[in-house]
C-alpha cells in the first residue's frame, strides 16, 4: 500500500549542528523532509558519515523515504581563520593569498591579480562590503563600506570578475570518492560556468564506477548565460539565490529565477529553489509575510523542490521550518492551475514536435477531463515520469521503476511517487488496485519504449476499476 506524502512539492533540508541529532531528524522527516543535504564545505567526512547513517536509520524506523544529497564546495573563495572582528564603515584591512601577520588570508591563488582599484569585494553574502583602495604585489588594501562582524571562513564574492576556476578540483574529487563509499544518491556541482563542469563531474564519478544524479547550481552570471547547455547536460538544476543574488543585480533575481525554472520545466529536469526561503526562522518561530509569499511564488513558478539552508542547519526551529514549508505548499498546490506560468508551459509544449511531448500533453488532457485517481507509468530511466511532472498535476504520478537509482532520482520531481519493482507487472488493473486500494474510478497508464525493447510503441491507456 502507498504511503503518500501530504504534499507533492519536495522539501530539501540542509543538515548541520542544529539538526544532526536523532530526535530533530525524526521530527523533520515526519514534518515532510524528503531530501537531506550534506554540505561538504563544513565538517569532516567522519562526521558526515555518522549523520548519513543516522538519517537512514531514522527514516527506516519511521517507514519513510530519505534521499541523501551531497553538495560539492566548488571553487568558493573564502577568508581564512581569524578572531572575530567588529567592522565599522571606514575601517581599513589588508587581504592576501599569502598568510602573514596583520593580513587576512584568502584561499584564492593570485587573489590580487583578479582585482583593480575601485572594485567592491562582498563578504558573507554581501552583508560586508569593501572597496579596493590599492594593490601592492600580493596585498589588496580595502576600506569598509558597511558595519558588521567578520568571522572565519566567510565567503567572498567578486561580482565583476569572471574567475576561470574549475568546479571540480582535488577536494571535490575526494568528496565524490567519499560519496561513492557511503552511497550518496545525488550531488550538487557548485559554481558551474558551463556544461563542461557537469561533464567533468560525471566523468570523474564514472571513472570510479559511481553514477549519482547531478544537479547544477546556478549561482554565477556565466551559468545564467550558459543556462540552456547546462540544463541539457545536468540531471537537475538548483537556483542558488545566495551567491546568484550577489554575483548578479539583486533587482533582477526574481525574473532570473522564473526564467531558469521555466527552462528546466520545459526540458523535463527537476529544479530546486534555494536560499533564504525562510531566513527569519533561524531566530524566529514564524516566517515573515514576504518569506511566505516567496515560497508560494516559487511553487507557482514551477519549482519541484524547496530547500532550507541555515534555517535547518543552524536555526533554532529546524523542524518547525520544515512544517512551515509543508503548510504553505499544502495551501498553494491547490491553486497551481491558476498560475500564468502554467499556461505558458502548456503553450510552449504544444509547439513541440517531440512524440514524447505530444504523449505527455495527451495524458495531461485525459487527467484534466477524467480526474483519475492516479497516473501510472513504468519507467526504466525516469524520463516519462519527469515529462508528466512538468504539468504539476493535481493527482500523483506513480512511477514504477526497475532500477533503484531511478527510484531515488525521481524523488526530486514534483508529484512523482516512485515504486521499485523487480519486473514489469503483468496485470496493471490488479497491480494498481493492490498498490493504491483504489476501489472504483479511473487511472491513466502511460507506457513508452523501454531500454530492452526500444521498438515498442508509445501507448496511452485509460483503465477503469
Amino acid at each position: 500500500m502507498l504511503n503518500l506524502p501530504e504534499i507533492k512539492t519536495k522539501i530539501v533540508c540542509t543538515i548541520g549542528p542544529a539538526s544532526s541529532d536523532e530526535e530533530t531528524i525524526k521530527k523533520m522527516i515526519q514534518n515532510g523532509m524528503n531530501i537531506a543535504r550534506i554540505n561538504f564545505s563544513h565538517g569532516s567526512f567522519e562526521s558526515h558519515q555518522k549523520v548519513i547513517n543516522l538519517l537512514r536509520q531514522t527514516a527506516k524506523s519511521l517507514n519513510k523515504r530519505i534521499v541523501i544529497l551531497g553538495d560539492l564546495p566548488g571553487p568558493k573563495i573564502r577568508i581564512g581563520d581569524l578572531q572575530p572582528l567588529d567592522i565599522k564603515v571606514g575601517d581599513r584591512l589588508i587581504l592576501s593569498d599569502k598568510p602573514q601577520e596583520g593580513v587576512i588570508s584568502v584561499n584564492l591563488k593570485d587573489f590580487s591579480k583578479y582585482l583593480k582599484v575601485g572594485d567592491v569585494i562582498y563578504i558573507n553574502d554581501g552583508f560586508l562590503q569593501f572597496k579596493v583602495e590599492d594593490i601592492k604585489d600580493d596585498k589588496v588594501y580595502v576600506v569598509s563600506l558597511t558595519n558588521g562582524k567578520l568571522t572565519s571562513r566567510k565567503g567572498i564574492n567578486l561580482p565583476n570578475v569572471d574567475l576561470p576556476l574549475k568546479a571540480i578540483g582535488e577536494f571535490e574529487k575526494k568528496c565524490i570518492e567519499f560519496s561513492k563509499e557511503v552511497e550518496i544518491d545525488a550531488l550538487c556541482v557548485s559554481f558551474v560556468r558551463d556544461r563542461q563542469d557537469i561533464v567533468d563531474a560525471r566523468e570523474y564519478a564514472k571513472s570510479i564506477d559511481y553514477y549519482p544524479f547531478l544537479i547544477a547550481k546556478i549561482e554565477r552570471p556565466k551559468a545564467v548565460e550558459n543556462i540552456d547547455e547546462i540544463i541539457q547536460e545536468a540531471d537537475g538544476i538548483m537556483v542558488a539565490r545566495g551567491d546568484l543574488g550577489i554575483e548578479t543585480p539583486i533587482e533582477c533575481i526574481a525574473i532570473t529565477q522564473k526564467r531558469i525554472i521555466k527552462k528546466a520545466n520545459l526540458a523535463g529536469k527537476p529544479v530546486i529553489t534555494a536560499t533564504q526561503m525562510l531566513e527569519s526562522m533561524i531566530e524566529s518561530v514564524r516566517p515573515t509575510r514576504a518569506e511566505a509569499t516567496d515560497v508560494a511564488n516559487a511553487i507557482l513558478d514551477g519549482t519541484d523542490c524547496l530547500m532550507l539552508s541555515a534555517e535547518t542547519a543552524v536555526g533554532k526551529y529546524p523542524d518547525i521550518a520544515v512544517l512551515t514549508l509543508k503548510n504553505i505548499a499544502k495551501c498553494i498546490e491547490k491553486e497551481r492551475y491558476e498560475s500564468p506560468m502554467y499556461e505558458v508551459l502548456l503553450k510552449d509544449l504544444s509547439k513541440s514536435n517531440s512524440l514524447q511531448d505530444t504523449m505527455a500533453l495527451n495524458a495531461f488532457n485525459l487527467v484534466k477531463n477524467l480526474n483519475p485517481g492516479f497516473v501510472i507509468t513504468p519507467t526504466s530511466s525516469g524520463a516519462t515520469a519527469r515529462r508528466m511532472s512538468r504539468f504539476k498535476l493535481p493527482v500523483w504520478i506513480i512511477a514504477v521503476c526497475f532500477n533503484k537509482n531511478v527510484e531515488k532520482n525521481l524523488e526530486f520531481s514534483y508529484g512523482v511517487y516512485p515504486v521499485y519493482e523487480e519486473q514489469m507487472p503483468k496485470n496493471w488493473k490488479e497491480y494498481i488496485k493492490n498498490l493504491t486500494l483504489l476501489k472504483n474510478g479511473y487511472f491513466v497508464l502511460i507506457k513508452g519504449p523501454s531500454e530492452k525493447n526500444p521498438d515498442e510503441s508509445n501507448t496511452l491507456e485509460v483503465i477503469r476499476i
